[in-house]
């Protein structure tokens, strides 16, 4: 049996380098990309088993990458696993959406996501046309429910202002960060 082969996209050097250790001692062959571009072409050129995927790279995002990937038919049903040091709820629906086959926060062993990667490649996305074939999965999201008010409060130089925010948590997150 051929060995598989895992494309590792991943700006941060250090990051690379325990993974690419950790995965090859497993007997898998490793490519090795440092941004997103890369990843994307050699994802298309090689067509590896498996993408392994920082979001937040250089030139083109994590989620670019998915985007370009779920709508290139050569590579549509390439299982993606995300690496990444984010971990909200935003990006695990973001996930969801591009049918990511796991989403491992940062720190991890190599033990964790040598799991995840035995799963994602036994049991690959069934995608046709950049969309999942799975009922299943459409149903679930289908029952997501919002969070309950949350009242959030800011602190200005004058004093402390007092506002609402109902349900969407991308929202918040958009305005905390236009508040830094």
């Amino acid at each position: 049996m051929a060995k598989k082969i895992i494309l590792i996209a991943e700006d941060s050097a250090t990051i690379r380098k325990m993974v690419v250790l950790g995965l090859r001692r497993t007997g898998f062959e490793i490519i090795e990309a440092v941004d997103g571009m890369q990843a994307l072409g050699l994802a298309i050129s090689k067509k590896p088993d498996l993408l392994l995927l920082d979001l937040m790279m250089p030139i083109i995002s994590g989620w670019e990458v998915c985007e370009k990937i779920r709508a290139t038919p050569e590579v549509q049903s390439m299982p993606i696993i995300i690496m990444s040091a984010k971990n909200n709820i935003g990006d695990i629906q973001m996930a969801k959406r591009y049918q990511v086959a796991s989403y491992v926060t940062k720190p991890f062993s190599n033990d964790k996501l040598e799991e995840k990667i035995k799963a994602a490649l036994e049991n690959p996305p069934k995608i046709t046309n950049g969309q999942a074939e799975d009922k299943e999965e459409e149903k679930a999201e289908a029952k997501v429910v919002k969070p309950p008010k949350k009242v959030y409060h800011i602190e200005l130089d004058r004093g402390v202002a007092v506002f609402s925010l109902t349900g969407d948590l991308d929202k918040a997150q958009m305005i905390n960060d236009s508040l830094m």
